[in-house]
């Protein structure tokens, strides 16, 4: 069974690009570009792991994590941004919501697809 992953990213072609990595790398892939969408699809499907960029067009990234986390308590969640990570890891809500890690960009595919799989195997022990 393939492991899925929600990617959001309101970037058009970053999410894209994101996708295609994860996509080769044998991941299925539900990419959205708003948080509507976000909580759309997970309320439709499980994902084994979620990618969630701090800075959503309309809605703060932390406030998508937090929801989604209401929806599946066990859905690992890393933080995508291009702001320095240090400073995302020392928010308090990072902590309270329970998220994973957080990914600096631009991606480095490899590390991205590590990243990915290491936060799908540490609840599902897949992938």
């Amino acid at each position: 069974m393939t492991a899925s992953a929600l990617v959001v990213e309101d970037a058009e072609g970053l999410r894209e690009m994101v996708a295609a990595v994860l996509e080769f790398d044998c991941w299925k892939v539900v990419a959205v570009g708003t948080a509507e969408e976000a909580v759309d699809a997970a309320g439709s499907q499980h994902f084994d792991v979620a990618l969630v960029d701090v800075r959503l067009g309309g809605r703060n990234g932390l406030e998508l994590a937090r929801t989604l986390r209401g929806m599946d308590s066990s859905l690992p969640i890393l933080l995508s941004t291009g702001l320095d990570p240090s400073e995302v890891e020392m928010h308090p809500a990072v902590v309270e919501i329970g998220i994973v890690g957080v990914l600096e960009k631009p991606y480095d595919p490899d590390m991205l697809c590590r990243a990915i799989a290491e936060a799908a195997r540490s609840v599902t022990g897949r992938h």
